[in-house]
């Protein structure tokens, strides 16, 4: 039998290190990718690096979203906030140290009214 090569050890090596290499730190994405302007809209903000930072606060536009949940390193939820227009808005977090993650798309804004319905089936 003969031994295996130094090489394919070393192929071996650096094509697991490759494939285990962590996301960048950053917001990869926002979902949903449309919000209404009433506001209240569950975000889900998916990514790296959130944790480490101090506080975060999560801006759509503007304004800052409400309920802002820090689920580990790579999810924050949130509320959106009411929104001034139809259009589309920049999300960033902006944590206590200065760290500022933007998302790499803008989310669409529409005007949506939600209906109540009162008494009677």
């Amino acid at each position: 039998m003969r031994p295996a090569a130094p090489y394919a050890c070393l192929l071996a090596l650096a094509s697991v290190a490759v494939g285990c290499t962590p996301p960048p730190d950053g917001i990869a994405r926002v979902e949903p990718v449309a919000l209404s302007t009433e506001g209240g809209d569950a975000l889900r903000i998916e990514g790296a690096g959130f944790v480490g930072h101090g506080a975060p606060v999560v801006y759509v536009g503007a304004e800052h979203a409400r309920a802002v949940v820090v689920h580990g390193n790579r999810l924050i939820t949130a509320l959106s906030p009411p929104l001034e227009g139809a259009g589309e808005v920049p999300v960033e977090i902006r944590f206590d140290d200065g760290t500022t993650y933007r998302a790499p798309r803008p989310l669409r804004v529409v005007h949506r009214r939600r209906t109540i319905r009162v008494g009677g089936s």
